[in-house]
């Protein structure tokens, strides 16, 4: 499974690329959402893991144009919000899940990718 990884510091970036590719996914991290859509363009990522604040383009408006290159693929928003009408609103765009960051406990975040996974694969 290819899992494409969005979010606006290096170092998140860099800790999720390494719990998953040590989960077996094939992973492809990125800092700029215009990057993240360049890569979509280019080769179909079946899920996607992404920040919703960031300064370049906000993670609605990068789930909704990843989403059009490839409808199938399963997604996760992750962001330092948490009052309960942000993590609905962030449920509304299509996406299978919500992680507040920082993260606490990141063998749900992996439980919770595998469960997508599994959607996506069937």
């Amino acid at each position: 499974m290819k899992l494409l990884i969005i979010d606006d510091e290096q170092e998140t970036v860099n800790m999720l690329e390494r719990i998953f590719s040590l989960e077996g996914y094939t992973v492809t991290g990125t800092t700029q959402p215009h990057d993240a859509l360049r890569l979509m363009g280019t080769e179909l990522f079946d899920l996607i893991l992404t920040d919703i604040q960031m300064p370049e383009m906000n993670g609605f408006e990068l789930l909704r144009e990843l989403k059009k290159l490839n409808p199938r693929a399963g997604a996760i928003l992750m962001s330092e919000c948490s009052s309960l009408s942000e993590l609905i609103e962030y449920l509304s765009p299509g996406a299978a899940g919500y992680f507040i960051k920082p993260f606490t406990d990141l063998d749900l975040l992996i439980e919770t990718m595998n469960e997508v996974k599994n959607q996506v694969v069937n």
